[in-house]
């Protein structure tokens, strides 16, 4: 019997190392075929095993609000993330200067 868990599993269902992947397919063609209706989706990221788990299409068209919220999306994160550090850069030079020319008052 194999000792590491990818050789028993290659072992146990009769696949070769590479084939670890190959049900990706075959369970998207599900979800696009007889699955559309169920409620939930699984699905496991790209070279990872843990499954992710989010609302089916037609569960998704339920719950779904007719007006979005108003909030941030994430493309305007990395947007905001820089405006607030060029800010705080320029905060931290104005009060450099304002130290210097305290500093040159003085002698």
């Amino acid at each position: 019997m194999p000792r590491n868990p990818r050789a028993r599993g290659s072992h146990y269902f009769n696949r070769g190392p590479g084939d670890v992947g190959a049900d990706r397919p075959k369970r998207r063609e599900y979800y696009d075929a007889d699955g559309t209706r169920d409620p939930l989706v699984i699905e496991f990221p790209f070279r990872g095993y843990l499954p992710v788990f989010r609302a089916g299409a037609q569960a998704a068209e339920e719950t779904a609000d007719p007006a979005p919220a108003a909030g941030r999306t994430r493309r305007q994160a990395p947007l905001l993330a820089a405006i607030a550090a060029v800010a705080l850069v320029a905060l931290g030079l104005a009060r450099y200067v304002a130290v210097l020319l305290r500093l040159a008052k003085k002698k």
